[in-house]
């Protein structure tokens, strides 16, 4: 999960990009990592029409998604402002993952929602694993943001509980985009709803 731009921040965006700034000069100038900006301009550009970016576009692509997206069910801001909290005060991953949670609705079990928090000026995040029924946690940390890093995570974490997952879902983030590595070494199944970006309309 990456820090969206506000709707002021696109149309700076859009601006500047007009004006033939490079991304990088723009993410200097906005204070916003340059990441970001590739990420926005890759999600949310008009890529069948003419490839322009638009903010207005960009804007209700991304508050469709917001609706669509089944993981609000499961995390609030709150949610993830607690895990920031003790992840700041040194809990590892591992402690935060043994607070208590509920494991109701058993026969149900198998399918999670698997998703990445990254802390803002930061280049380390952390990978969460949330099982739908029950809302059982499991949490990662990451040194960086890459494929390479989460699939490993990834992978160790299904593969120590390997009894407890039939599928996965993630979003279209670059970070998932090597799935089939996980579902070739695991055997666990992504869900349809990763896409390829650009491809969501």
């Amino acid at each position: 999960m990456y820090n969206q731009l506000t709707y002021e921040e696109r149309v700076t965006f859009s601006t500047l990009k007009l004006q033939g700034l490079s991304i990088r000069k723009i993410a200097t100038v906005m204070g916003r990592h340059f990441s970001t900006l590739y990420r926005e301009l890759n999600r949310n550009r008009c890529h069948i029409i003419d490839g322009a970016y638009r903010p207005s576009k960009a804007e209700r692509r991304t508050r469709a998604r917001r609706r669509r997206s089944r993981r609000n069910k499961h995390f609030s801001q709150d949610d993830f402002q607690c895990v920031t909290k003790l992840l700041t005060k040194k809990w590892s991953p591992e402690q935060i993952s043994e607070r208590p949670l509920s494991l109701e609705n058993k026969r149900f079990l198998g399918h999670w929602e698997i998703d990445t928090v990254f802390g803002k000026g930061s280049k380390h995040c952390i990978m969460t694993q949330v099982e739908r029924k029950s809302k059982y946690l499991l949490i990662g940390k990451l040194p960086n943001k890459s494929a390479r890093e989460l699939n490993q995570r990834a992978l160790k974490l299904i593969l120590q509980n390997a009894s407890w997952f039939k599928t996965i879902t993630a979003d279209n983030g670059t970070e998932f985009h090597q799935y089939k590595t996980i579902e070739e070494l695991s055997g666990v199944t992504f869900s349809p709803r990763l896409t390829i970006p650009g491809n969501e309309d």
